[in-house]
């Protein structure tokens, strides 16, 4: 009996040494080459990271869409919601979060919780990552795999 329709995530940190290989197969003509943009954000003392959630705006070919995670109930289990914010206003470099677009979702209540008595919401870093993607399938299983490159920038710290 299979799992379907269920996604897992892994993530692995890759040696150095081993790039180039992961690179060259990864080179294929089925491979997908994208650019991510992110800012994540939070309170200026660290209300959504110490309450366990994590909101992003990632810029996904031109629209902006807005992710809440949360911890969920165990390892492969994360509370999750997404929604498109659509472009960026008035030429913003990244578009005003909008706590209020959880509403309703279980970790939408984590949120309010978490932001009440709160100060603004502050982009706290931002990251500019190049994805290589490929599939690969091994039997019933169909397997991304990525290769993020990329900076993460945080005031003048890189």
């Amino acid at each position: 009996m299979g799992i379907t329709g269920q996604e897992i995530e892994l993530k692995f940190q890759l040696p150095s040494r081993r790039l180039a290989a992961l690179r060259r197969a990864l080179a294929t003509p089925q491979a997908r080459q994208r650019r991510l943009r992110a800012a994540y954000v939070d309170t200026p003392d660290g209300r959504l990271s110490a309450a366990g959630l994590a909101l992003r705006l990632r810029d996904e070919d031109g629209q902006w869409v807005q992710t809440l995670k949360g911890r969920g109930d165990g390892l492969a289990q994360r509370l999750e919601d997404e929604v498109p914010l659509g472009p960026a206003e008035d030429g913003a470099a990244v578009p005003v979060p909008d706590p209020a677009r959880h509403d309703g979702t279980a970790v939408g209540r984590l949120l309010a919780r978490a932001l009440e008595g709160a100060g603004a919401l502050q982009v706290q870093f931002v990251t500019d990552i190049r994805r290589c993607v490929r599939v690969v399938r091994s039997g019933g299983a169909r397997v991304e795999v990525a290769l993020d490159e990329g900076e993460i920038r945080a005031g003048d710290a890189s």
